[in-house]
């Protein structure tokens, strides 16, 4: 929404196991930068069902506990 006003617009993701695979694939969009990093954890994801036009839960994967990676995780206590 923010493009469409002719703002630069960038999206910072940290992007982790097979959902973030996916996730990489799909945030890329007209007017936005994508910045992403891969982390050691995994992203994590739903599945609705609208079909019938009501929404049902079909699954549901809990991310893991962030883990980043060296270049992520500061060196030194503020």
């Amino acid at each position: 929404m923010v493009s469409s006003l002719g703002v630069p617009v960038v999206l910072c993701a940290a992007l982790g196991g097979e959902t973030g695979d996916v996730l990489g694939h799909l945030l890329p969009a007209d007017g936005v930068t994508v910045r992403s990093m891969r982390v050691g954890s995994r992203n994590g994801a739903y599945v609705h069902d609208r079909r019938d036009g009501e929404r049902e839960q079909v699954a549901d994967a809990a991310g893991s506990r962030w883990i980043g990676t060296s270049a992520t995780r500061s060196t030194s206590s503020p």
